[in-house]
Parts: C-alpha cells; structure tokens; sequence
C-alpha cells in the first residue's frame, strides 16, 4: 500500500496559467522547479519529467484552529499566494528570493510594523519566475503536517528552512536569509494585510 508521501510524489503536478487547480481542502503541497537555481545543491533531489522537487508545505498548519485567516486553511489559497503573493506571508518566497537576489536584482524590505520582510517590487519578477520555471502537486489530507514530517526525514528539500534536521546548505541560506533582514530597508507605509492579525506566515 502506498503511503502519503507516494502518494503525493504521484500526484499530477500543475502549472499557474493552467486550467484547474488546487481545491479548497487541508493537504500537503510540493513545489518543483525546471530550473535548479544556482547555488542550491543538486545532488539528492528528487526528480521526474525534467522538474526537481524542492520544498514541501502544508495546509493548514498543525496549530491552526477555528476563526484563523483563510490563507492558513485550504490548499487553493496557499498555493496561491505562494506563486503570486509576497515574501511577508510566504517561507517559500523568502527562500527563493534569497537564492535569487543577485540573478533577479531583489532588494529585502523591512515592513513599517518592523516584523515582516517583502521583496518590494522584486516581488512581481519573483512571481514571473515562479511561474515560468515551476510546477506544484498536492495531496489532500486531514493530517498534512504528517506528510510533511515523513517528506523532511526522506527526501531533500534545499528551500525548507525549517527542516527537522537541516541540512549544511538550509543553515547557510538561513543565515544569508537573517544578514538580508539585519540589513533589509525600511518600507514606507504598511502593506494591507491578509487578516486582523496580519498575513499568515505560510509554510
């Protein structure tokens, strides 16, 4: 019997301009890109029809209850805001933009709330990116977060900075992430955010 994780690794894989979708339903998502960007490591990643896998997420989170921001619920709206949302709400877009900072010309900006970063309007040529160069399959399932587990002990996921055990490369990017911020510029104004609380940090 397959498990979970096969069962998502299965899974048809979509495109941003293709008819369809990811439903409104809890599950576990993995992004994979045609396009390996420079730096991150190769060796070890999983791979099918040309396209690596490198980062896994969930909805919602295993902390999630009633009455939280819809982004935190349902696979339509987190896979969603991860390919054309912003780096604030979003770990997937944070960690790739770190990766492609030099190659894209982004520039981290600190939110006049002093918590939360964004790529500014870096932003929409990360989604471009984004959109060219990866794909996304998903699983629903009423317990994602244990997909995710068994996919951060089995399988290779350079952008996940919140491996249980990361490896060399998620500790370096994670500290490029965290020197980005020290040194990130003040935005001017607030951003609308996507709840009363601010936007769902997403994983």
């Amino acid at each position: 019997m397959a498990s979970p994780l096969d069962e998502l690794l299965s899974a048809p894989d979509w495109g941003w301009d293709e008819p369809g979708g990811p439903p409104r339903a809890p599950g576990v998502y993995a992004w994979a890109g045609d396009v390996v960007p420079s730096g991150l490591p190769e060796e070890g990643l999983w791979q099918r029809d040309g396209y690596s896998l490198l980062y896994v997420g969930i909805a919602p989170r295993a902390t999630g209850g009633p009455g939280r921001d819809p982004l935190r619920t349902s696979l339509a709206p987190r896979i969603a805001y991860h390919f054309e949302g912003s780096a604030d709400a979003s770990a997937l877009r944070t960690a790739l933009g770190v990766v492609l900072a030099k190659p894209l010309g982004l520039t981290l900006w600190r939110h006049a709330d002093g918590h939360r970063y964004t790529w500014g309007d870096g932003e929409a040529a990360l989604s471009r990116w984004m959109q060219a160069h990866m794909r996304v399959r998903w699983l629903r399932h009423s317990r994602p977060w244990e997909v995710a587990d068994m996919a951060f002990r089995n399988l290779t996921l350079p952008l996940n900075l919140r491996a249980q055990e990361p490896s060399p490369f998620q500790i370096e990017l994670g500290q490029r992430k965290a020197m980005m911020q020290t040194l990130a510029l003040p935005e001017l104004g607030a951003r609308p955010a996507a709840g009363d609380d601010g936007p769902a940090r997403v994983d």
